[in-house]
């Protein structure tokens, strides 16, 4: 149904903000939690992908049945009925099967089957369409409201003899005669509550209503039958209500089985009965005993099993053999880097990076992860595992940085130092080849003993004349 009449102002907070009416199959959002009608927010997303209260992104697979509680309570508002000629008020979980069944205003079609006409409720009985059966009461034939006019003009009338009485009386005052008949076989009022009498209609009242059982309670026989309609309705609208519950049920089962699949080897057979059949003290207990998860209990090895049992776990994470020959960070950083001083004579000794992978590497295998606890202490205890490993990398990304720096400087004195030396060679060379020069002109001066001074050759006299030089040897 489109639109109700309320009797009584409604709660804001049940009112869709887009049709601005309580909610029809509420349904809300998994992103922001807001509530809309079903075919409110299916509209919406097909003009635009986000949520219409605080514009978050938002897509059709997001949104799910409302919670319980929120369709109980606009389904218990009063509601009027919708044929203004009816005056009746129920919840509006109820009114479709006052509709259905009792609304004496409510249009339904035609008892025939072949109308398509809609017609009251209180009409229908005294409905005539052009293929109603009408009963002649001379002959007793039936026949439509088109032939029957045809059927009049050629019916002959017919007499009838009461089997109580013997009278005769036409077909057409059957039904008055058998109502009215002294000796026609009757049962007594209070036969619905239990009475078993039958007898003549003309000893009834002066005979039997005096000493009928009955007829002293029939006050409270009558309150009795108005309680037992009200319980009827009552129990309408509770089977209409456990329906409800009914699809509730479905809908959870399927979220419940998404759920399942979502957990994958986190839910087990065996771990849900045993939290199930758990007594409250005791998960208690347990729950105030358990250790908060840290990195060693995420890398501790999960409990043995039988080479029997299958692992659960091994469809998610396949085995890798590179992985074993990985080191832990605490490995990494337990390296030793070889002190080296800078002399021209231990050059041949520099740091060789390749001389990390030239260590025996021990194999540190990676622990699968611990089933036997919740999803969220596994996941908390990887983040405690992820920030403990970004610190010790963080750490050991230092310490390679301040020994590179260190050898970098000690790399550059062994340079200064070379660099020095090989001057020292280049002004030897240098003198050497000046003498040499020297020799092959002829015009050297006279040189003295090993022992004496040096004399330095003319082209180094001021005023001298200028000599060739030779500067290859």
């Amino acid at each position: 149904m489109a639109s109700y009449n309320y009797v009584d102002p409604t709660n804001s907070n049940l009112v869709c903000c887009i049709c601005r009416t309580p909610f029809l199959d509420p349904v809300s959002t998994l992103t922001c939690g807001h509530t809309f009608c079903r075919a409110c927010i299916v509209e919406a997303l097909q003009h635009s992908s986000q949520c219409p209260v605080d514009r978050l992104p938002l897509t059709l697979e997001e949104v799910v049945s409302a919670n319980s509680i929120v369709r109980s309570l606009v389904d218990e508002l009063v509601v009027e009925c919708p044929s203004p000629e009816c005056p009746h008020t129920c919840q509006r979980q109820l009114l479709a099967g006052h509709l259905r069944d009792s609304c004496s205003y409510a249009e339904v079609p035609c008892p025939t089957g072949e109308c398509d006409q809609l017609i009251p409720r209180k009409d229908m009985e005294s409905h005539r369409c052009g293929h109603t059966l009408i009963t002649c009461h001379e002959c007793g034939t039936q026949l439509s409201s088109e032939d029957f006019k045809d059927h009049e003009a050629e019916c002959l009338p017919v007499s009838l003899v009461c089997d109580f009485c013997s009278a005769e009386y036409s077909r057409d005052l059957q039904s008055s005669h058998a109502e009215t008949c002294s000796e026609a076989i009757i049962s007594c009022v209070h036969a619905s509550n239990g009475c078993s009498w039958k007898g003549k209609r003309r000893s009834f009242t002066p005979k039997h209503i005096p000493s009928c059982p009955y007829e002293a309670i029939k006050g409270f026989l009558s309150l009795h039958e108005s309680k037992m309609a009200d319980l009827r309705e009552e129990n309408l609208g509770l089977r209409n209500k456990i329906d409800a519950l009914q699809g509730h049920l479905q809908n959870a089962t399927r979220d419940l089985h998404a759920a399942k699949t979502a957990l994958g080897p986190w839910y087990t057979q065996s771990l849900a009965h045993s939290i199930v059949e758990r007594s409250p003290h005791v998960q208690q207990r347990v729950t105030s005993s358990t250790p908060h998860v840290t990195e060693s209990t995420v890398s501790s090895p999960a409990p043995s099993t039988s080479a029997d049992t299958p692992d659960i776990f091994a469809p998610y994470f396949p085995e890798d053999e590179s992985f074993s020959a990985q080191a832990s960070p605490e490995q990494l950083s337990s390296f030793s880097w070889r002190p080296l001083h800078g002399t021209s004579s231990n050059i041949s000794q520099a740091w060789d990076p390749a001389s990390l992978t030239s260590r025996p590497v021990a194999q540190n295998n990676i622990a699968p992860l611990d089933l036997s606890t919740t999803l969220e202490g596994s996941l908390s205890g990887l983040r405690q595992s992820v920030v403990s490993l970004s610190a010790s990398m963080d750490s050991f990304g230092r310490r390679n940085e301040i020994a590179l720096t260190n050898e970098a400087l000690r790399v550059n004195e062994e340079i200064r130092s070379l660099r020095a030396n090989i001057h020292g060679l280049r002004m030897q060379v240098h003198a050497i080849m000046m003498d040499r020069n020297a020799q092959v002109t002829g015009r050297m001066q006279e040189m003295p003993s090993v022992d004496g001074p040096w004399t330095a050759s003319s082209r180094f006299i001021p005023g001298g004349p200028p000599v060739p030089s030779i500067t290859k040897l």
